[in-house]
């Protein structure tokens, strides 16, 4: 039979809101698999991710966040803060960078490199890097958020502490060798005048008998 130009338009109308399904399902599928190669690319590398806006204290944090800081108990929204866990000899140092980070006449960022003291009581190294933001809330008010990205760099310190002890032990040898060079270089240039002043006492030893 002939198809109505009504139900043609229906056709047309479900045949569009079908493919609109299917792309959307698309773009959920690709969303997906971007967050979880994003998940595994942080965990590979060790970084973890916190947002928090500072007037209410609500965070979220990214999933390798508490388990890089080694309190998984702080999991589920629950507010952790973070100067707490900081070694209390960098605690300060940190604390000084975030507060003039919230200079509104600068850059509102910190980078610093600082000791934490996870669950484990295991000191790890973290490079810690902060973008601070002001933004009006409903009623014009000036909201404080903090995006904060913090990395494992326990290793990466190791092997720097690890480098800076073999190039001060080379530096001792070179010196030592050093030493040794101008020890013979003194001692080559003694024996030469003390061998003719032992071979003139030995002319003049014979010369007395």
């Amino acid at each position: 039979r002939t198809w109505q130009p009504r139900e043609i338009d229906l056709g047309k109308r479900v045949a569009g809101r079908l493919w609109d399904a299917v792309l959307r399902a698309r773009a959920e599928a690709r969303r997906k698999s971007s967050d979880n190669l994003l998940r595994m690319a942080l965990r590979v590398a060790k970084v973890g991710a916190i947002e928090r806006t500072v007037a209410t204290g609500v965070q979220r944090a990214s999933e390798g966040f508490f388990e890089l800081i080694g309190h998984p108990e702080a999991t589920g929204g629950t507010y952790l803060d973070y100067l707490a866990i900081v070694h209390p000899e960098d605690r300060a140092a940190l604390t000084a960078k975030l507060e003039k980070a919230r200079d509104p006449a600068g850059d509102q960022s910190c980078y610093d490199e600082h000791r934490i003291i996870p669950a484990n009581d295991e000191i790890r190294y973290i490079a810690y890097m902060a973008q601070l933001r002001l933004a009006p809330d409903s009623q014009g008010r000036a909201i404080e958020y903090g995006a904060v990205v913090v990395q494992d760099i326990t290793e990466k310190r190791a092997r720097e502490i690890e480098a800076e002890r073999a190039r001060q032990q080379m530096v001792k040898h070179l010196r030592l060798s050093a030493m040794g060079t101008m020890a013979s270089s003194l001692a080559h240039e003694l024996n030469q005048p003390l061998s003719v002043a032992a071979n003139c006492l030995s002319v003049a030893e014979t010369l007395l008998e």
